[in-house]
């Protein structure tokens, strides 16, 4: 009887709905605090324009990629993203100390290249950002790369993000 108790007892305590923690081992829970980090390019080799945003709010976590085709036609993809998966992507845009970049990183603008609008925020700060070429200095590159490399997560080999 005292076995059969017990076992009542560890098979209710493992299958109690568990509160989503910000990062493994941590003992706060996840809160969104209206973060969002995104990018817009116009100019670039993909398309006319085109941009990836990660955003976590009311609706939760997740990321939404961008581009305009022939018409100013507008494709857009969204996807749910994991509190993990968020969290491991903010912290390393957080990484960057993108509340203190410049506005401008920099970069001359030279006709025909690129132009990156980066933007990144959370409850307390918003920081808007411009930078322009191929290339992106330290630490903008950073920031858009994080981004790609989130929003590539969600494709199959054919490239085909469904």
């Amino acid at each position: 009887m005292r076995e059969l108790v017990l076992l009542t007892c560890v098979v209710a305590a493992c299958s109690a709905p568990q509160k989503r923690r910000g990062r493994p081992g941590s003992s706060t829970p996840f809160e969104c605090n209206s973060r969002r980090a995104e990018y817009l390019v116009v100019g670039g080799f993909v398309a006319p324009e085109a941009g990836v945003s990660m955003v976590c709010d009311g609706s939760g976590p997740r990321i939404i990629t961008w581009r305009t085709e022939a018409g100013d036609n507008r494709v857009e993809q969204t996807f749910a993203l994991s509190t993990e998966q968020f969290e491991a992507t903010w912290e390393q845009i957080d990484s960057t100390g993108w509340r203190f970049l410049q506005k401008d990183c920099g970069n001359p603008k030279k006709k025909g290249q690129p132009i990156y609008t980066i933007g990144v925020g959370d409850h307390e700060t918003q920081v808007d950002l411009v930078c322009a070429g191929k290339e992106l200095p330290f630490p903008y590159d950073r920031l858009v790369n994080e981004l790609d490399l989130r929003a590539a997560g969600f494709g199959n080999d054919a490239g085909d993000p469904r």
